[in-house]
């Protein structure tokens, strides 16, 4: 049920997408029925294993294509979580590990229920602070223009607290734009004062 209700999906979307949309469907479909030929290839055991291969790696090469072919390279965000939370959760499955099985085995030589427990809350603890700390250098490293933005945002509201003038602060606005956005031209327009 499911599948044939992803199928009706597929095809109004397809009815309804432009030139590079409907290209980009049509990559997926085509590895999705090659996928469908591995299936039956492993499952039958028809083929000398080629059409398998094929189909297995099918999905990952279409999406490739549509990603370098549609120019879809916006995708630093999608990057940096898979990235980071595949470190947070090994980093957390070795504090299960190390918690729940290593360390009740050498100190009582057996698991122990409430080491268990102890190790599940610590995770429970632990996740958000090391998620975020994750993130952090995760996003330094791949999701640039984020960690570029919160950077210059810091580096404003410092010079913020020490403007005194309003002309200082519009320098120091100007000069804000001119890091990050790097226009042609720019200027501050300020009203004069009404005596």
């Amino acid at each position: 049920m499911v599948a044939l209700g992803s199928v009706v999906g597929i095809a109004v979307r397809f009815r309804k997408a432009a030139a590079d949309e409907r290209a980009q469907i049509k990559w997926l479909l085509f590895a999705g029925a090659l996928f469908v030929l591995a299936f039956f290839d492993i499952v039958f055991e028809v083929t000398n294993g080629f059409t398998a291969l094929a189909g297995l790696l099918a999905i990952p090469v279409a999406i490739t294509i549509a990603i370098t072919r549609y120019r879809l390279f916006e995708i630093d965000r999608i990057i940096s979580r898979t990235v980071s939370y595949l470190i947070v959760v090994g980093l957390l499955a070795l504090v299960v590990v190390v918690g729940a099985v290593w360390l009740p085995t050498r100190v009582f030589g057996e698991q122990s229920s409430l080491f268990v427990a102890g190790s599940t809350l610590a995770v429970a603890a632990i996740f958000n602070p090391v998620r975020k700390r994750v993130q952090r250098v995760v996003d330094s490293r791949f999701n640039r223009s984020a960690y570029k933005a919160q950077d210059v945002a810091a580096r404003f509201a410092g010079e913020l607290q020490q403007t005194l003038t309003v002309e200082e602060l519009a320098d120091v606005l100007a000069d804000t734009v001119a890091i990050s956005l790097q226009p042609r031209s720019l200027g501050v327009w300020l009203r004069a004062e009404v005596a």
